[in-house]
């Protein structure tokens, strides 16, 4: 072997680890958590309020980390609107959070 094909065999394991955690947290930051927040959310309002709750959608950017919550609605307990909005957006400043050591929206 070359010099040169060694030393790109001693890259090799820990790049392929990198982009496999780096897809990871893809797939699980777009697609896994806004379904398991979607599913659960409604459940863990109506226990912790008593009021049903509906979502239509949820989205999430793991690497923006920008949240958006649309089509919420949050009943009085007689089915009546108790809060309703088309769309909530947070857009966590993870810059700014680090460097000010809280967390800024």
């Amino acid at each position: 072997m070359t010099q040169n094909k060694i030393e790109l065999e001693k890259f090799r394991r820990p790049v392929l680890i990198t982009a496999g955690l780096l897809v990871f947290y893809a797939i699980a930051g777009f697609f896994v958590l806004p379904a398991l927040l979607q599913w659960k959310l409604p459940e863990m309002i109506q226990q912790q309020t008593g009021r049903t709750a509906t979502i239509a959608d949820i989205q999430f950017n793991p690497f923006a980390m920008d949240f958006s919550l649309q089509g919420f609605e949050l009943q009085e307990k007689n089915a009546r609107p108790f809060i309703t909005f088309a769309e909530f957006y947070v857009d966590v400043a993870v810059l700014s959070s680090i460097g000010h050591f809280l967390l800024t929206f």
